[in-house]
């Protein structure tokens, strides 16, 4: 399996999923500051936390390759960590919204839909609160923003 799950996490978000991975992984390895490992026995899910650049909240996410390009197992209890990965999915997609667009910022008329980046609680109150734009690239000119049903 190769996958990936990307998000904006505000602090308390970024918290609580953590608090709920704790219960399903073995260690959680904070180093370097930027990509962090949940290891499950020999496998890990790759966690890059979202983070604040020049004002801006650039998008994070988690992602799990259980299997190289070649296609041989990359760790023994690949199964497992395909279950852990599929249960934080699944719990990120109940706790956060996808209910956004996504626009060039030189261009107001290029909105459209974006379901594929979820906006935790946090992040979105965060949103309201800062003058920043919520990116999945620092410096982009792509910004995301929420319909107005959320």
């Amino acid at each position: 399996m190769r996958s990936e799950f990307q998000f904006f996490m505000g602090n308390k978000d970024q918290d609580d999923f953590l608090e709920f991975a704790e219960a399903y992984v073995d260690e959680i390895d904070k180093s370097p500051k930027a990509c962090w490992k949940l290891f499950i026995d020999d496998c890990y899910i790759q966690f890059i936390p979202s983070r604040i650049h020049d004002g801006d909240l650039i998008s994070g996410r988690i992602a799990i390759a259980t299997h190289g390009l070649d296609k041989e197992p990359t760790c023994e209890k690949r199964a497992e960590a395909e279950k852990i990965y599929k249960k934080f999915r699944n719990w990120l997609k109940k706790t956060y919204t996808n209910k956004m667009t996504c626009r060039n910022i030189y261009r107001p008329e290029s909105a459209q839909l974006s379901k594929h980046l979820w906006v935790g609680p946090d992040a979105k109150k965060w949103k309201q609160e800062n003058e920043g734009c919520l990116k999945q690239i620092p410096g982009g000119f792509v910004v995301f923003e929420f319909t107005e049903d959320t």
